[in-house]
């Protein structure tokens, strides 16, 4: 009562100021965890179409782990390639502008070619250290819900759309590499 109407109003504009700030928290929260959720149905839809290439010619390997988070996918084929594969959730249209990915124009949130670059030489650099082969890592970034028109590499990166997926992996298959990989998959667990 001491501090009257004055009062009464700081208080209200004070706790409504309070209340803003936790109600932008909590969308920031559940934004965060909406991209999650989407982001882990796409790794699982990509990753069941991986799980279809038949295992006398193919290892898969999910949620391998490196110092730029995880990479989603790694396949080893029976002819020595190797694939690091990034996955994508994002919905629109996928689009270049110079060496720069768009998403519907704009700049995605992450560099994803930086990440899909920074995992391939981590990667090749694991192939050698725990094998002795020196191997070129096939980097593909998938997106599962955009369309993506056929578009260049950028730095060695493929960029698909996961009906294509498949096909890209089989077709880089047919390439055979000088080292044999198919010996060290024991080693490529480790990386797990």
């Amino acid at each position: 009562m001491a501090w009257g109407i004055g009062g009464i109003v700081v208080v209200a504009i004070v706790m409504k100021f309070i209340t803003t700030i936790a109600e932008d928290s909590m969308k920031t929260v559940r934004k965060k965890e909406k991209r999650a959720i989407r982001g882990a149905v796409a790794e699982e839809k990509v990753g069941a179409i991986l799980d279809t290439l038949p295992k006398a010619e193919y290892r898969v390997m999910h949620d391998v782990r490196s110092p730029y988070g995880n990479i989603d996918h790694v396949v080893v084929t029976k002819n020595g390639n190797v694939f690091l594969i990034e996955t994508k959730a994002h919905g629109g249209k996928v689009s270049l502008s110079g060496d720069n990915l768009l998403i519907n124009g704009h700049a995605p949130e992450k560099n994803f070619i930086r990440q899909t670059t920074n995992n391939a030489y981590w990667l090749k650099g694991e192939v050698k250290r725990l094998t002795g082969s020196d191997v070129w890592v096939n980097s593909i970034l998938v997106f599962t819900n955009a369309f993506v028109p056929t578009l260049p590499q950028i730095k060695g990166i493929q960029i698909i759309g996961q009906r294509s997926l498949s096909q890209v992996i089989q077709r880089g298959n047919s390439l055979r590499n000088s080292m044999n990989l198919w010996n060290h998959l024991l080693l490529f667990e480790a990386m797990r």
